[in-house]
């Protein structure tokens, strides 16, 4: 699938899915020394810079997107610390690009023009108190991720249509560890419990699926079952469909 339908359903499953209720209040600095100045563009005055991993309030902005560097976005004016000032957009994350813990002890982002490897989209995180920032490399039509209560898992949403795939990294061991088809925007975790409705047929019409749970490391069935739309050819309908 091409680059810019991949972030436009990123776009639109974060921003349904809310990974964190908190997100959007924040940001994170995703370059070494971003200036905060004291207005919105470059003739700001400096007052502050950022590390990178910073994380900041996000208190609105501006109405307009501009270019800097070759990169256009939104300045923000944001708070950190004692700190209040404007920094560029487009060298940080936040909005859906950004999962803050309720208790802002971890976070996850991604800068939507990285990529590594060729195509591969990276995700970088850090525990709060660790200045250390870790990257895992997902997969490169991910759209959308959301995390385990203990910060243990991470699970990517990655798929073109109605069928996509599942996947759940370890960041412990910085890896893949389990994949898995099932009907798209509809995981989520539950401390860390992950529940997912896996694919069991793709029909003329349909597709069927069953309740399957990921928890600490191990997969299970789960109780329900079901079936949901899917591309139809318009010819003869599929018995399973019915």
């Amino acid at each position: 699938m091409k680059r810019p339908v991949v972030m436009f359903l990123w776009l639109v499953f974060l921003c349904a899915a809310a990974v964190s209720a908190a997100a959007d209040d924040y940001g994170v600095s995703a370059v070494e020394g971003l200036r905060i100045r004291t207005s919105p563009d470059l003739k700001g005055k400096t007052v502050g810079k950022l590390r990178r991993g910073d994380l900041f309030t996000v208190i609105k902005k501006s109405k307009t997107a501009t270019e800097v560097g070759k990169k256009t976005d939104f300045w923000l004016h944001v708070r950190f610390g004692d700190k209040t000032g404007w920094v560029f957009g487009g060298y940080a994350a936040y909005d859906y690009n950004l999962y803050v813990s309720p208790g802002g002890d971890f976070l996850v982002w991604r800068v939507s023009s990285d990529l590594v490897d060729g195509n591969a989209v990276p995700l970088y995180y850090r525990k709060a108190g660790d200045p250390a920032i870790r990257m895992l490399k997902v997969d490169p039509e991910a759209t959308g991720f959301t995390v385990s209560g203990d910060h243990r898992y991470l699970a990517v949403d990655a798929g073109t249509d109605v069928i996509g795939s599942i996947i759940v990294y370890s960041l412990e061991k910085n890896k893949e560890i389990h994949r898995d088809s099932h009907t798209r925007r509809d995981f989520s975790w539950k401390g860390n419990v992950l529940t997912y409705r896996k694919i069991t047929y793709t029909g003329n019409g349909c597709v069927l699926w069953e309740e399957t749970v990921f928890e600490n490391g191990k997969v299970r069935k789960g109780r329900a079952s079901g079936k949901g739309p899917y591309h139809s050819d318009g010819g003869k309908p599929d018995p399973a469909c019915q």
